[in-house]
Formats: structure tokens, C-alpha cells, sequence
């Protein structure tokens, strides 16, 4: 808006009330804009992607609750198991 270059930004993140500064170089330019395209496609769909598998990242969303992680866990386990349930060979 007033014609300068922007050199950095900053993240406040309110449940720990941190603030970590971001450098605004091209690559991440590039890394935003392609997220942000997959977040409105997300958006768009109404479906939420799949928890993801790293665990440590889980503790401090926001979307915790909604996501629901836990409850997908063990999801590898139950499937295993189902498929030997029915085995025709046991």
C-alpha cells in the first residue's frame, strides 16, 4: 500500500501469547500462496483432510478437538485385525 518492501512479519499465536518474526522472502511467498490455494480448495470441498500422523504437532492446535487425532490412533491396528477376523484360512 505505501510502495516500501516489507522485510519481515511476524505470527502471534494468542494460546501461548508468543510471537515468532518471519522473514517474507520469495520461497515462502511461494510456500503461502500454495497453501492458501489448498486451504480454499479444502474449504470449497467441505472435507477436512485427515489427521495428520505427526502427533507432537497435534498438542498445541487450535482444531484439536474437531480433528480428533486420538480417535484415529490406532486406525492401522483395527483394520489388521478386522482382516484377520474373517480370514477363510483360520
Amino acid at each position: 500500500m505505501t510502495g516500501k518492501a516489507v522485510a519481515e512479519g511476524a505470527l502471534f499465536y494468542a494460546k501461548s501469547k508468543r510471537r515468532r518474526v518471519v522473514p517474507i522472502i520469495s520461497e515462502l511467498r511461494i510456500q503461502v500462496e500454495d497453501v492458501a490455494s489448498q486451504v480454499r480448495a479444502m474449504l470449497e470441498s467441505e472435507m477436512l483432510p485427515p489427521p495428520t500422523p505427526d502427533r507432537s504437532r497435534c498438542r498445541e492446535c487450535s482444531l484439536k478437538n474437531i480433528c480428533q487425532p486420538e480417535a484415529l490412533a490406532g486406525l492401522e491396528d483395527v483394520s489388521d485385525l478386522r482382516a484377520s477376523l474373517f480370514c477363510p484360512e483360520s
